[in-house]
């Protein structure tokens, strides 16, 4: 073989792996917007501190034990 032609496969050889390397990019890119961020998305949640659950529990009766306010299932079995 001679340097030309080693050169030449030397050349071929990275042009093939930087290739590969795009390519590799764009399937990982396809698959994270296609698969991964709509799962993400589906699982964040609103928080659980919202006004109503505040009102709910500034408006509910406190627990005969202390500040603790009871739910509205303990209040039934209660009564």
């Amino acid at each position: 073989m001679t340097e030309i032609q080693h050169s030449d496969a030397l050349k071929n050889l990275v042009i093939f792996i930087i290739a590969l390397a795009i390519l590799g990019t764009i399937i990982a890119l396809a698959w994270y917007f296609a698969v991964e961020l709509p799962i993400q998305q589906a699982a964040i949640h609103a928080p659980v501190n919202t006004i109503i659950s505040l009102i709910t529990l500034i408006s509910s009766e406190p627990h005969p034990a202390g500040g603790v306010p009871r739910s509205r299932e303990c209040r039934q079995m209660t009564a």
